[in-house]
């Protein structure tokens, strides 16, 4: 069975637990990570922008957010760090609705990976940018200056066209249906750390994308519930759930950024 018809058939599997299962398969795959990744999103992405074109949706839906790394410098980093945010602001090509870009793909991944690493989120800025850079920098420090590796995604893969803030129930139903593939990310990739910079109001979306975490009850040090939370992934990946940045930065984030870090044992 080729990986194409494996994660096809995966994805039909509606116990999460089973899904986990996967993560060492994807870890002896002999393609690369991008390879990979792009059987991954190919599996419903016909259906998916059919679906997406959909003129009886509450609002134009974004181009999907798809994962593309520099696979020499992935290889060459001791810790590797996925970053979530909400959902994208905006992201299509052209002006019109996303089949009648005829995208490929390839063309979607090459185009968030221009603007992740080769300059496009520099022009824009933003507290999002500006944190993500601080905490790694934060463990650098902590952990002898090692190379780390930074991924970038959203625990919402498709967005509004035009604005920001998470999109209507029937666009979250869409994506459930046609392109719940973050667990499969996460399984290609393999991080040490997972940064949920989303905050407590999209849990729901956490626990949906990825129904094998919960969320621990107990808060880190002085921190409640909705503020800092570690959360249950597995043996080999921290994952901690806290504010955006846009937050942080009004709330001491120096202080949550080192709580975060104080929880992590890392020898490699």
């Amino acid at each position: 069975m080729s990986l194409l018809d494996f994660i096809s058939t995966v994805n039909t599997i509606t116990n999460v637990s089973t899904t986990i299962k996967i993560k060492e398969m994807f870890r002896h795959n002999n393609e690369s990570k991008n390879s990979q990744l792009e059987n991954l999103y190919k599996v419903n992405w016909e259906q998916l922008l059919l679906e997406l074109n959909n003129d009886e949706l509450d609002e134009w839906p974004a181009i999907p957010y798809l994962l593309k790394i520099d696979e020499t410098e992935y290889e060459k980093a001791k810790l590797k760090i996925m970053f979530f945010g909400q959902e994208t602001n905006g992201w299509g090509i052209n002006d019109e609705r996303v089949n009648k870009y005829n995208v490929s793909v390839e063309e979607v991944m090459q185009k968030y990976f221009d603007f992740c690493y080769n300059g496009g989120k520099e022009k824009h800025g933003g507290a999002f940018w500006n944190g993500v850079n601080r905490f790694t920098e934060i463990v650098k420090n902590k952990f002898n200056n090692k190379y780390v590796y930074p991924i970038y995604n959203n625990i919402i893969k498709i967005g509004k066209m035009d604005y920001k803030n998470r999109p209507p129930q029937d666009i979250l139903e869409l994506e459930q249906n046609y392109f719940n593939i973050l667990l499969n990310e996460i399984n290609i990739l393999h991080p040490d750390i997972l940064i949920f910079f989303t905050g407590p109001n999209y849990d729901d979306q956490i626990k949906s994308k990825l129904g094998d975490i919960f969320i621990y009850n107990t808060p880190i040090e002085d921190y409640n519930i909705r503020e800092l939370v570690e959360l249950k992934f597995n043996s080999n990946c921290y994952a901690f759930r806290t504010y955006h940045p846009n937050f942080l930065y009004r709330n001491d984030i120096e202080d949550y950024f080192e709580s975060i870090i104080n929880h992590i044992v890392f020898d490699k």
